[in-house]
């Protein structure tokens, strides 16, 4: 039986995917997790290929280059974004983006007067965002990046926590990483949300046929390995002694992920007023940072 990581209970197996993946969701906190999990060297071909960007996610970053027209939705998302991270951590404060692509965020809270940097584990992505916008990005895991402790007031990571294959290792890196009251700002897809809930219903209803939107949620089936909602994503963040301070709703613009065809399409626009992301925002005791 697979242990949930948590809250400690056992996975019960929801539906399998088309590629043999398994779908399971804990009961009790109701985190999802895909399993089995890629190998390592699976895990770091799909990431770090220069394709990732250009290609697999080109609607979805299409929008996310040098130059980028402040008036796109996507850039207005990411406007949100940093309003409510003005509003919990006003600038001047150093702020770390883990997983920050082609560096457009980080751009925009330069230029709102933070002090930034970032990580990526696309060498491709963190070579642009070096280059074009003048940014310092390592390009490494956050595991394994060597970055100073108890150094930035601001950690911010954005639809990455569900492609880790350990959150646990991944919050504590961050408490590390954190300030006293330093702040943590994590987006990520809500199982909660009527997105997802339908896409769960139409798969189990179906006996499988009809996973496409599933399928979707899952990063192609391969890339999304857990699905938090807000109660299973604010108890992680308890065990490592981080009390929440905020919490909102947001979902990646619909241009943006134009790719999507057909009945899909359609059945997407028609919901699209119901976000399927949410951030939560959550502040380290002060007490109990490690020195």
């Amino acid at each position: 039986m697979l242990a949930c990581l948590v809250c400690g209970g056992c996975f019960e197996k929801l539906c399998s995917l088309v590629n043999r993946k398994t779908v399971n969701r804990c009961p009790n906190c109701g985190l999802r997790r895909l399993d089995p999990f890629p190998d390592e060297t699976e895990w770091r071909h799909l990431y770090n290929r220069k394709e990732y960007y250009s290609e697999n996610l080109h609607e979805l970053h299409k929008d996310l280059v040098f130059g980028y027209d402040e008036k796109k939705a996507i850039i207005q998302c990411y406007k949100n974004h940093l309003q409510h991270i003005k509003s919990a951590y006003p600038p001047p404060a150093r702020l770390l983006e883990i997983g920050c692509a082609s560096g457009v965020f980080l751009d925009l809270a330069q230029k709102a007067g933070y002090e930034v940097s970032g990580i990526e584990v696309n060498k491709y992505a963190a070579e642009y965002a070096t280059h074009h916008f003048g940014l310092k990005v390592s390009n490494s895991m956050l595991e394994e990046a060597n970055l100073p402790a108890n150094a930035y007031d601001i950690v911010v990571a954005f639809d990455v926590i569900e492609h880790v294959v350990d959150p646990n290792t991944f919050i504590n890196k961050i408490k590390r990483l954190l300030r006293k009251g330093g702040i943590t700002v994590i987006g990520t897809p809500n199982t909660d949300s009527s997105l997802h809930r339908l896409a769960e219903f139409l798969a189990r209803a179906s006996f499988g046929i009809i996973q496409y939107p599933l399928f979707r949620f899952y990063g192609w089936g391969k890339q999304h390995l857990h699905l938090f909602n807000p109660h299973s994503l604010n108890h992680l963040l308890a065990s490592y002694h981080f009390e929440p301070i905020g919490k909102y709703d947001y979902g990646i613009p619909f241009e943006n992920i134009c790719d999507l065809k057909g009945p899909y399409r359609l059945g997407v626009r028609l919901l699209w007023g119901r976000p399927y992301e949410f951030t939560v925002l959550a502040r380290l005791k002060s007490e109990e940072v490690t020195a």
